[in-house]
């Protein structure tokens, strides 16, 4: 992957800059490893560990190692065809690492991956749906059996090889090194069965006993898988979501991964090529999280973050088209009201001057003057689904009670709110509301917009 180029920095001044930098300044949270006294976690970090011969290709592509570690995601998948690994009859049927409930209890998906018969070259698998908390009398296990051919065609050894390079290539040596050849094998099986299946848009997270799951000796690491498409944000959210919470990373795998997929979402292909979509998948490994409900809660809330993370960046483009309506808005109202021209101009700038990477626009909240709630941008949805303060305080402002046409100043036109909610995405800090009245052709105030999110490092440090 490229590294993003580093945009020059550019000093401006503006009149509006000083109160805001007072009232909003934060730093950004950083996670330290704090197993073992080790450095923090450099999740950029990529080093070439080993060969493929170090972990016997031949044991690579025969067969995958048994997995039996219990995992339990919050993604949904669709229903596969005759040739998948898990047939459905339904919408509605449970699938590999789906939710499911039955008896008003809880579910987690367990995959035991079974011995190839020596005359057969497919792998049967077998799903077998158990309750995270069953009842005495609930100890029945419904199963599912199939015949899978997505990791046993001679383009699936291909497929091994090609993600067994991509793996080691980013996986921290500290952590490969700490590892038997047979756990290494089962490591690379184990994240490659896991993005094996994914529906256009999913989010895919899932949590794995690593030791029960023979991926690793020590019996307290917990690891945290996601995969989704690649985009801003996933990185530092999940880091920031682990800070949040108080866990410490033990081991972190981060890989962008150029995929080809078919109609139902099985994996073809990770060679990079014209057709291939780069898809993110990491492993973040935790320590002392033993509880089953706790690792659930921590699959939930990391979900719901990544979910926020990519309502801002698909709605980025959208949030600056209507920051330069609002300036040219700006620039037609001081030929309107020409005697306070210069405040338009003024306020005009200050929006410019955010454009410039200097505020990391999570969304926009329209007004008018109350709150339209479904006309929001990016994850401005979920400010309002919160108990915070953000709604009545723009509301206030937006109220034409408070804007006087014939006389008004700066403080009329934009207004500067820190919310009582912590950012769930990107970097830790209070997120920061920064409010536009609106005016018709006329001129008359008609509510406004208020943009959620936060300054960035270069407006803190200028």
């Amino acid at each position: 992957m490229s590294k993003e180029k580093k945009t020059k920095n550019l000093k401006k001044s503006s009149f509006l800059f000083k109160p805001l930098l007072s009232r909003s300044s934060s730093k950004p949270s950083t996670i330290v490893d704090n197993n073992n006294n080790n450095e923090p976690t450099d999740l950029n970090e990529t080093t070439s560990t080993k060969s493929l011969s170090d972990i016997s290709t031949s044991s690579l592509t025969s067969q995958l190692p048994s997995l039996t570690n219990p995992v339990s995601s919050v993604s949904s998948v669709s229903s596969a065809s005759s040739v998948s690994s898990v047939s459905s009859k339904s919408s509605n049927s449970t699938h590999l690492g789906e939710p499911t409930m039955a008896k008003n209890n809880k579910l987690s998906a367990q995959t035991t991956q079974l011995p190839t018969n020596e005359q057969a070259s497919s792998v049967k698998a077998t799903t077998m749906i158990i309750p995270i908390n069953p009842s005495p009398e609930e100890e029945s296990i419904s199963f599912t059996n199939g015949h899978s051919t997505s990791l046993d065609t001679q383009l699936n050894k291909t497929l091994l090889e090609e993600f067994s390079q991509i793996f080691l290539r980013r996986a921290e040596e500290r952590y490969t090194k700490r590892l038997s050849p047979d756990q290494l094998r089962r490591n690379i099986s184990e994240m490659l069965t896991f993005i094996s299946h994914r529906n256009p848009g999913e989010i895919k997270v899932r949590h794995v006993s690593m030791h029960k799951a023979g991926l690793d000796p020590n019996e307290e690491l917990v690891a945290i898988e996601t995969c989704m498409d690649d985009q801003p944000f996933i990185v530092d959210t999940t880091k920031l979501a682990f800070a949040q919470l108080g866990l410490s990373i033990v081991y972190a795998v981060t890989l962008l991964v150029p995929t080809q997929r078919d109609s139902n979402g099985y994996l073809l292909s990770v060679h990079p090529d014209s057709n291939s979509q780069v898809e993110s998948v990491t492993r973040f490994i935790l320590q002392r999280v033993k509880s089953s409900q706790t690792r659930q809660l921590i699959v939930s809330d990391l979900h719901n973050r990544l979910s926020l993370a990519r309502a801002t960046t698909t709605a980025f483009l959208r949030l600056k088209k209507l920051a330069r309506e609002i300036i040219n808005e700006y620039h037609y109202l001081g030929q309107i009201y020409s005697n306070q021209k210069h405040i338009f101009e003024q306020v005009s700038g200050f929006l410019i001057w955010l454009l410039d990477e200097h505020f990391v626009f999570f969304g926009a909240s329209f007004y008018q003057p109350g709150l339209i709630v479904e006309n929001s941008l990016g994850s401005a949805y979920s400010l309002a689904q919160n108990q915070n303060n953000s709604v009545s305080v723009s509301e206030r402002f937006f109220s034409s009670n408070h804007f006087n046409r014939e006389r008004f100043g700066e403080s009329d036109l934009i207004k500067f709110h820190k919310c009582n909610l912590d950012s769930q995405i990107h970097r830790a800090g209070k997120i920061l509301d920064v409010m536009f009245r609106r005016f018709d052709d006329a001129g008359n105030a008609i509510g406004g917009v208020v943009f959620h999110g936060l300054l960035t490092q270069k407006a803190i440090s200028s």
